[in-house]
């Protein structure tokens, strides 16, 4: 991953050679520590719901199949393949109408919603399984009860995803259309400094991000990168390669900040996470059927058919009211940041307010192209709310919060357009959040 494939990233240095708000970091249970409003959205403060961390309940019996043995290179050890799979009943999350908390009914509200209903279906892993949604959020069916984490769909149609059983991972198979759930391989979640060899004892390194979890279809091999924390701040990661045909797994250590432990040989693990990075956007539309135009060199929303300039008094500038437009940094660290825009060009999604620790969040918000509204999702039950730029980057303000290694992919289709981030299921257009809560599986 470059700074260009993450636009936030390059904000990011910007604001750190500007000065940034200082971040509280990752709150305890895996999810964004709460962020504060700022005064000019009143007292009191403004709480994230977690982002789910991986599924962590042992596994008891279950219906899994025995998988093939799986030798660790460098260590000498076989460990037979699975041979169940815990029934986890655990909730993935609340869901909500993002107006008054209550449970979502999964109906879509808004003028500007469509009218009849998608056939697209969303697949989510988490502590109750493997679930398929529709796009409201309504859980329609269990593929299977165990719990999942990183969910990836074959071209084929078979699914794969990480069970935890304690001390390890275990990588799973889906059959097509739900079938048989069987196990592949064990992966290993330690590394021993005193012998250099990569461990089964203890659940010590995970997959830190999206693209921690890629496939090789071609080569039909699952590669991983567990590390001990995130990308910023790492100090240990290895990378398991795991041969989906036989079961076997190959491990090596990547990178060791401290210790004595060289780096092993590196060894061929392309393929594709099927993200695409943060967005998963090949062709960004324009946006023309819409009333509203939006500039992202300039920085300003403004009516179709008018001029695009600060001197235009119809225009709305996405920067703070202290930007200093002589002066690239701080145009770079007092103006909001494009992320990417919708399926029908409608709504783009902006980076607002960054604050910095040892993981970099940064706020998210929306234009609205048929109105020229600036859109944050406040509140615990994250409720769109119209807000103006001086709150999108004077300060930490509240709205959703994003960090780098969240996933933030656009689903459905221009008449049916959400927004997935970090669980949250966002229907812009009907101006209504409901969360999901797990990992959103990957389209390979």
């Amino acid at each position: 991953m470059t700074l260009e494939d993450r636009p936030w990233a390059l904000f990011a240095l910007s604001c750190l050679l500007a000065g940034c708000p200082a971040s509280s970091g990752p709150a305890p249970d895996g999810g964004s520590a709460p962020a504060k409003r700022g005064a000019a959205a009143g007292d009191g403060e403004v709480s994230k719901a977690p982002t789910e961390a991986p599924p962590t309940a042992d596994p008891a019996e279950g219906a899994a199949e025995t998988g093939a043995a799986v030798e660790t290179e460098g260590s000498g050890e076989e460990t037979g393949g699975s041979e169940g799979g815990e029934t986890d009943t655990g909730e993935t999350g609340e869901t909500g109408t993002g107006e008054t908390g209550e449970t979502d009914t999964g109906e879509t509200g808004g003028e500007d919603a469509a009218a009849e209903t998608s056939a697209a279906t969303l697949i989510v892993g988490g502590s109750k399984g493997l679930v398929e949604y529709d796009l409201d959020g309504k859980q329609l069916r269990t593929l299977t009860p165990m719990a999942a984490a990183w969910p990836r769909i074959l071209p084929d149609g078979e699914i794969l995803f990480l069970h935890p059983k304690a001390p390890n991972y275990e990588l799973m198979r889906v059959a097509k259309a739900g079938g048989a759930v069987t196990a592949v391989a064990t992966l290993p979640r330690n590394f021993n400094a005193k012998t250099c060899k990569v461990e089964f004892s203890e659940d010590y390194l995970d997959v830190q991000s999206d693209w921690g979890f890629s496939v090789d279809v071609a080569n039909k091999r699952a590669c991983f990168n567990l590390a001990d924390r995130n990308e910023n701040m790492a100090e240990l990661e290895i990378e398991v390669r795991v041969d989906l045909d036989t079961g076997k797994v190959h491990s090596r250590l990547e990178e060791m900040m401290d210790g004595d432990c060289p780096p092993d040989a590196a060894f061929e693990c392309g393929g594709s996470s099927g993200g695409g990075g943060s967005m998963n956007a090949s062709e960004q539309p324009t946006g023309e059927a819409f009333a509203w135009r939006w500039d992202p060199d300039a920085w300003l929303i403004f009516p179709k058919g008018t001029a695009n300039a600060r001197t235009n008094p119809k225009a709305v500038s996405v920067c703070s009211n202290s930007v200093d437009f002589s002066d690239p940094e701080s145009m770079a660290a007092l103006c909001a940041s494009e992320e990417g825009r919708s399926p029908s060009g409608r709504f783009v999604l902006l980076s607002g307010m960054l604050s910095m620790g040892d993981y970099i969040h940064r706020e998210l918000y929306f234009i609205d192209l048929s109105t020229g509204e600036l859109l944050g999702m406040l509140g615990d039950d994250r409720k769109f709310e119209v807000v103006t730029p001086d709150n999108v980057m004077t300060e930490v303000f509240g709205s959703l919060d994003a960090v780098g290694e969240s996933l933030i992919r656009w689903v459905g289709d221009a008449k049916h357009e959400r927004l997935w981030v970090d669980g949250w299921l966002i229907d812009p257009a009907g101006r209504k959040t409901t969360r999901v809560g797990g990992f959103l599986a990957s389209q390979l």
